[in-house]
């Protein structure tokens, strides 16, 4: 289980996270969205260590995550999915899966994971990971890098538009997403959605 207890967050003299509290019990699929600047992605970033706040506890099955940098808090069990998935010239998705995964994973195994994030394996898993991909494959790429690290939650950002419910992005967490291989989480989890006003950036 996640919880984020008080967390606040300023930059630049200004408030980006004020007083947050939010629990994302185990199995489960939370999506904060809303317009640009409501601190979505600042939320994230909290929660995977590439910021830390100014104040508030983040726990991760009870330990709290806050005095940790982000290579710690991914051995802890914290996956993050960046906004702008990096590319990688000279390297095909099944060596960047192979390397998320930490050996070497059987055809079977890389066909499944691919199609878990809508992929079919014959037509991507000997294709480079550079500028020979859509944006969109690219993310589904990282999406199942983050899948094979069997994080305790993993942490998905979008700068496109969520436009199923109406807001500009979507930050989601996944708790325990490894319980739960076989299908997408992001179709067999059951969802809620929160939203939070801020003055600045996402």
């Amino acid at each position: 289980m996640l919880e984020i207890k008080n967390v606040s967050f300023s930059a630049q003299g200004r408030k980006i996270l004020d007083d947050i509290n939010l629990v994302i019990p185990e199995g489960k699929l939370i999506c904060l969205t809303g317009p640009n600047g409501g601190g979505k992605t600042t939320l994230a970033k909290m929660i995977a260590g590439v910021e830390k706040p100014d104040e508030g506890q983040i726990l991760l099955d009870g330990m709290d995550l806050v005095p940790l940098d982000p290579t710690e808090r991914a051995r802890a069990g914290v996956g993050y999915a960046f906004q702008q998935p990096v590319r990688f010239k000279g390297i095909t998705v099944r060596d960047i899966l192979n390397m998320a995964a930490g050996r070497t994973l059987s055809d079977e195994e890389l066909a499944n994971v691919l199609r878990e994030v809508g992929l079919e394996a014959g037509a991507y898993v000997d294709r480079g990971v550079g500028n020979h991909l859509s944006g969109g494959e690219i993310k589904r790429i990282e999406i199942a890098t983050v899948l094979l690290r069997h994080s305790k939650v993993s942490v998905f950002t979008n700068r496109k538009r969520a436009s199923t419910c109406g807001a500009s992005t979507a930050s989601c967490a996944c708790s325990r997403t490894s319980a739960t291989r076989g299908n997408p989480p992001w179709s067999s989890f059951p969802t809620r959605s929160a939203s939070y006003p801020s003055p600045t950036r996402s």
